[in-house]
């Protein structure tokens, strides 16, 4: 489990796992929807409904902004420390 999501937001979950040498997270909002502003460039991650259903990465220069709700999943082109980092700088928004 990514503990520090969201600069300590209670509301989101994520957990993150190696998948085919892509470090992967499986992430959640535990008791509505919101939107998460990772910092991030849009050619290191990509967004799933489930592997293997892309979902278009709204985003920014240097952010993304990806939906929470439901269950979703993230893949990295980054290690899963970089991608620790980037929850621990995500913004959790209603």
């Amino acid at each position: 489990q990514i503990l520090n999501t969201g600069h300590g937001n209670n509301d989101l979950r994520a957990f993150i796992f190696e998948r085919k040498h892509k470090s992967w997270v499986v992430y959640w909002h535990m008791s509505g929807e919101g939107t998460l502003d990772l910092p991030v460039n849009t050619e290191k991650i990509s967004l799933f409904e489930e592997p293997g259903k892309e979902l278009p990465v709204k985003a920014n220069n240097k952010h993304v902004s990806l939906p929470v709700g439901n269950r979703r999943y993230l893949q990295f082109n980054l290690s899963q420390e970089e991608v620790v980092d980037l929850f621990a700088q995500a913004n959790l928004s209603k």
